[in-house]
């Protein structure tokens, strides 16, 4: 029932993490139920792009960014310049676009086939679509390994995005969590909608920007 709840305040605030699941639930109909390879390609990038930006977000939300001062990392067109950028300072590992890694075979096999089928009308095959869904599942579950290694330096946002269950399926629900969840947190105010109001002053600077 608790994760219920969590969810439906995800969907009520129009978090990016509920926007997150959606894209890639629809990305797995797409390829698996209506054989809509081209849009079980789009949708799967989408939905690593929320993920991305969302993660992202988080992180420079917990550190205290001044909207103001971080909104044009988040201008549209540039996710790789982030992911090359910005990443690995927040979370540490291997951020890099070409090579081997869940990065890098993400950007190759979804991100780049996206802009093919986006731009450049082809026509994915279901191999292809099947590699790009696989590729974004891959890179999700990167990004919370990741997390997870710096849940003590973004704790709120480890626990709003992997909580208690995820921390403890990669042996990470250590003492200092504990402690984090049963004293810090109650006596804190929503993470969920504090986090979603800078995301939202982020969007306003940028459109003022325009």
């Amino acid at each position: 029932m608790e994760r219920l709840d969590y969810f439906d305040d995800l969907k009520d605030l129009g978090s990016t993490l509920f926007v997150w699941l959606e894209r890639f639930i629809e990305a797995r109909r797409a390829l698996q139920v209506e054989g809509q390879y081209g849009a079980a390609v789009t949708l799967s990038n989408t939905a690593s792009e929320v993920l991305l930006d969302s993660l992202l977000s988080n992180v420079m939300w917990e550190s205290g960014k001044d909207p103001a001062d971080v909104a044009g990392v988040f201008a549209e067109g540039q996710l790789a310049k982030r992911v090359k950028t910005h990443f690995s300072q927040h979370l540490g590992g291997s951020w890099i676009l070409d090579g081997n890694g869940a990065v890098a075979e993400w950007f190759h096999r979804c991100y780049k086939v996206r802009h093919r089928v986006v731009h450049g009308g082809h026509s994915p095959s279901r191999l292809e679509a099947q590699v790009a869904y696989d590729a974004v599942l891959k890179l999700s579950e990167y990004c919370w390994d990741r997390l997870a290694v710096k849940r003590k330096k973004f704790p709120r946002t480890a626990l709003m995005m992997l909580a208690k269950d995820g921390l403890q399926r990669r042996g990470k629900w250590c003492s200092f969590m504990r402690h984090f969840s049963s004293t810090v947190a109650p006596s804190e105010g929503s993470w969920l909608r504090e986090s979603q109001k800078w995301r939202e002053d982020v969007q306003a600077v940028l459109m003022s920007r325009q």
